[in-house]
C-alpha cells in the first residue's frame, strides 16, 4: 500500500513563515526528498486569523479533500499542532505519528523559570495528555525518548535524530581563518550570555559571529560580537565554513539541526556538557564539553579528526535518515 501522509505543521507555522526566518529552504529540501517517496499534503498554519481556532476547525474543512485523497497516515509535531494531528487521524481513520524534537516540558519550564509546584504539576499533565494522542513516535535523541518512555508505554517508536544533506553542507580544504560561530535563538534557555562572554576570554576581536535574534540581541551587540540576524539555510555553508569552531552553550536541546550543519562542514562543536550534547560529541568522536564554571573536557584534544568525521557524516546523511523515516512507516500502512 502507497504512504500517503499528512504533515501538520508547528502551530502558526508554514514552509513561507520559516522562509522568513531563513531555515525555509531546510524544509523545504526535506519535503521535496519525501515527495518521491510518498504522496504528502501539508497541512500549514498560514491565515492571519486566530491560530488556536484555526488549528481545531481547520481539520473539519479541509475533511473531504483529504478523505478524497485516502491519506493513511498524520505525523505532528509534539504539542503545538498534535491536537490538529490527532483531529485528522479520527476524521480519516488514520494512524497518527508524533515527532519529537525535544522535551517539551523541559524547555518550557526552563525558559519560563517556572517554580511554582502546582504550574509544574499541569504542565506535565497537559503534556502527558498530548502525548497520548499518538499511535507512534519518532525521537530526535535517546535522552528525548528515555523522557517519555512512560507515557508511550507499548506504542511502535523510532529514534531518528537530524539528518544533514551532505550535497549541500561538507568541509573545504582550506584552512578557516575566523574563531567561533553560533546559531540559534537569542535567548537565555540557548546560554547566549555565556556563550558571548566565553568568545570574549577565548577569540580575537573580530573573529567571532552570532547568527539569530531574540531578547538577547541588545546584550550580545553590546559585547562587540557581529551579529546576523537572518541567513537564508542555502548561504549556511559559506558562512561555516570560514569558522574553526560551532559554539553552542545551551541549557537544553533536542537534536540540533544547525550544530549538525555545521559538523558535517568541518568545523569543531564546542558544547555545553548536557546530555544531547555529550551524546553528540561521543559520536562524533571529537570536541570540547563546557561546564557551567568553564572548564573543559575535551575529546580527541578537540581536535578534528577525518575519520571519525566520515563516519558521523555516513551516519547522519538525509538519504539514510529518509530510508530509515520510510520503514518506520511502513508499519502503519501495511
Amino acid at each position: 500500500m502507497r504512504i500517503k501522509l499528512v504533515e501538520v505543521m508547528l502551530l502558526g507555522s508554514s514552509i513561507e513563515n520559516l522562509s522568513k526566518g531563513g531555515s525555509g529552504s531546510r524544509e523545504k529540501d526535506y519535503y521535496e526528498s519525501l515527495r518521491h517517496k510518498l504522496d504528502l499534503h501539508l497541512f500549514e498554519y498560514t491565515n492571519d486569523g486566530n491560530k488556536w481556532i484555526f488549528s481545531v476547525l481547520q481539520p473539519f474543512k479541509i475533511f473531504r479533500q483529504l478523505n478524497k485523497n485516502k491519506f493513511n497516515l498524520i505525523r505532528s509535531k509534539q504539542f503545538y499542532g498534535s491536537w490538529s494531528g490527532f483531529i485528522i487521524s479520527k476524521l480519516t481513520g488514520s494512524k497518527h505519528i508524533i515527532r519529537c524534537g525535544y522535551i517539551w516540558s523541559k524547555s518550557f519550564l526552563l525558559e519560563r523559570k517556572i517554580k511554582n509546584k502546582l504550574i509544574i504539576k499541569v504542565i506535565y499533565y497537559f503534556e502527558k495528555f498530548f502525548m497520548n494522542l499518538a499511535d507512534g513516535y519518532i525521537f530526535c535523541s535517546d535522552e528525548i525518548l528515555d523522557a517519555y518512555m512512560p507515557i508511550i508505554r507499548d506504542r511502535p517508536y523510532i529514534v531518528l535524530p537530524n539528518y544533514v544533506d551532505s550535497k549541500f553542507f561538507f568541509p573545504t580544504n582550506k584552512s578557516a581563518a575566523k574563531d567561533y560561530v553560533y546559531i540559534g535563538r537569542l535567548i537565555d534557555l540557548k546560554g547566549c550570555k555565556e556563550s558571548g562572554e566565553y568568545i570574549i576570554s577565548k577569540a580575537k576581536e573580530d573573529s567571532s559571529l552570532f547568527i539569530g535574534n531574540g531578547d538577547l540581541l541588545d546584550i550580545i551587540e553590546s559585547m562587540n560580537i557581529k551579529v546576523l540576524q537572518r541567513v537564508e539555510n542555502y548561504n549556511l555553508r559559506d558562512i561555516l565554513i570560514e569558522y574553526k569552531f560551532f559554539l553552542s552553550l545551551s541549557k537544553t536541546e533536542g537534536s540540533p539541526k544547525a550544530l549538525f550543519e555545521a559538523i558535517f562542514c568541518g568545523l569543531v562543536p564546542v558544547l555545553s556538557n548536557i546530555k544531547v550534547h555529550r551524546d553528540i560529541i561521543n559520536d562524533l568522536g571529537f570536541g570540547i564539553l563546557v561546564d557551567e564554571s568553564g572548564n573543559e573536557k575535551k575529546i580527541n584534544n578537540g581536535e578534528f579528526n577525518h575519520k571519525s568525521f566520515q563516519n558521523f557524516v555516513q551516519k547522519h546523511d538525509k538519504l539514510k535518515h529518509i530510508k530509515s523515516e520510510m520503514e518506520f512507516f511502513k508499519n502503519f500502512v501495511g
